[in-house]
């Protein structure tokens, strides 16, 4: 970037280094894209046997004790006499009895309740941007991308089972929620951008074709940190080229 007697070398480098993440933030672009793509398996809801609620208690008991763990699932009572308001399981060990919920129990004592255990939030990979597309492995049914406060609207917390799901939303940078619960443990698949090694202390990737953004972006954000009047100018190429 320069000889290293610039007064500006430092700048220079972190300058070139933000217009980078400018670059990997703004769309879903090829070179980026991740091979091969994310996958995760959905989980079926659980409902076997009854469970023992007391009110004011985070404790409950399975009468069969579920093999997998179910920390981080939901609980909800389905009868006999049913409780409108949906848990989390807070911690559970695979193949004991007990359970604790994220709060205490709020609803009427009951020594064996109907219940379901199910999953409609997943995990995405780690290192995630953005997600181009979602599909169902065994179909290549498409999941719809929308944004959280649509789920929220329209698919409240306690929604029903569902097979495929119709929509996700991202609630967090690496996990999403579906719309429903699925009612099957199935392959999805989902293509996305990923985010690189810190390129503060790497190797900044950019087909040959883009160079000339990074150096615009560069560029640009070296005229802001020398508070120079070029920088509008600037910005406007560098954006175009974005585009």
């Amino acid at each position: 970037l320069t000889d290293g007697e610039s007064d500006f070398d430092e700048a220079a480098t972190n300058a070139v280094i933000r217009g980078a993440y400018d670059i990997y933030n703004a769309h879903p672009f090829l070179f980026m894209r991740k091979d091969p793509p994310g996958a995760f398996v959905t989980i079926a809801p659980i409902t076997t046997g009854t469970v023992l609620v007391t009110n004011g208690s985070t404790s409950i008991t399975f009468s069969v004790a579920p093999t997998p763990s179910l920390t981080g699932r939901k609980f909800v009572v389905t009868g006999p006499l049913p409780w409108q308001e949906t848990y989390r399981i807070a911690a559970h060990t695979g193949g004991a009895a007990g359970a604790t919920l994220d709060v205490a129990w709020q609803g009427d004592n009951q020594a064996a309740a109907t219940y379901r255990v199910y999953q409609d939030e997943y995990a995405l990979a780690a290192d995630v941007r953005h997600i181009v597309y979602m599909e169902v492995a065994e179909d290549g049914t498409r999941i719809h991308q929308r944004d959280e406060e649509y789920l929220r609207e329209n698919y409240p917390l306690q929604t029903g089972e569902a097979w495929p799901p119709l929509y996700f939303a991202r609630i967090g940078e690496t996990r999403i929620r579906f719309e429903s619960y699925p009612r099957v443990a199935r392959r999805i698949e989902y293509a996305y951008t990923h985010i690189g090694n810190d390129i503060d202390v790497g190797t900044i990737y950019v087909p040959a074709n883009w160079r000339h953004v990074i150096s615009d972006a560069g560029l640009y954000w070296l005229y802001v940190a020398k508070d120079d009047t070029r920088a509008s100018a600037a910005a406007v190429i560098f954006a175009g080229g974005v585009e």
